[in-house]
């Protein structure tokens, strides 16, 4: 398959959060205190800190002594971008937050993220904590459908979406289902790793208003974790995500819900 940089573009994109990840093999000399060290370095930029439940598997310990280790949120003042930091993961993420500003674009989050990871790896460097062995990328978009103007969700998903179409007419006994939860995973075609999509109903927090959620995550690595290989990676996920959203996404979505340009 032939890439292309001409994405479509849409005036009111339904994302709602962006995260960049490295998964790499856990670090020995790792320790809490090293959490706080790092935090010092981008504290100017992110001065929030919180704790978060871990990713993954939830027996992540210290080798060395056998205790667990958590995850740890830095924060920036607009609470709309943050660092997260746990034992084998890195991850760079923003999210939505009224009266933050619209999605800022993938070629500012991505030079941010690239920013940070390099900072990152710096410390590990300066702190003696031994090679960074990357496991795996990965980059997700979540994104937030909601109904307007006659459309209904969640059984308005086929309006929404290419391949789930409910065809009232080809059944005589079910009605259309109010709940549906969709996935399906494609292979990238010129660079190691996959798209996965998953489609579920939600609602939203602060109103309990239905939604549909549709999470789209690529996985994979180049042969290197070199800078430039790292950027060429992450630039064939996000061109996998854009594309496949408008492969899998309807026309008519496209234009009445989130404005695509013409």
């Amino acid at each position: 398959m032939r890439m292309t940089t001409e994405f479509a573009d849409y005036a009111a994109p339904p994302v709602i959060e962006v995260a960049y990840g490295v998964q790499f093999t856990p670090l020995k000399n790792w320790k809490i205190p090293h959490f706080g060290a790092f935090w010092q370095l981008v504290r100017e930029e992110f001065p929030q800190c919180e704790h978060a439940p871990v990713i993954g598997d939830l027996s992540i310990i210290d080798e060395n002594s056998g205790l667990p280790l958590p995850r740890v949120w830095l924060v920036n003042d607009s609470d709309d971008r943050l660092i997260q930091l746990q034992l084998g993961r890195f991850l760079s993420n923003w999210r939505y937050r009224e009266g933050s500003g619209p999605y800022p674009r993938y070629h500012i989050l991505s030079e941010e993220f690239f920013g940070h990871f390099e900072t990152f790896r710096r410390f590990l460097d300066e702190s003696d904590l031994g090679e960074l062995e990357v496991k795996n990328f990965d980059l997700t978009y979540f994104n937030h459908i909601y109904g307007r103007d006659g459309w209904q969700l969640p059984e308005a998903f086929g309006e929404v979406m290419k391949p789930v179409i409910w065809l009232d007419e080809s059944h005589e006994f079910l009605p259309r289902p109010r709940i549906l939860n969709w996935q399906a995973e494609f292979a990238f075609a010129e660079q190691p790793g996959r798209l996965t999509v998953k489609l579920n109903p939600a609602k939203r927090n602060q109103d309990g208003e239905p939604l549909l959620l549709l999470e789209m995550s690529a996985q994979g690595r180049p042969e290197t974790d070199a800078i430039g290989n790292m950027k060429d990676w992450f630039a064939a996920a996000h061109e996998w995500i854009v594309r496949g959203f408008a492969d899998l996404t309807t026309e008519r979505a496209q234009k009445e819900l989130w404005r695509k340009h013409e």
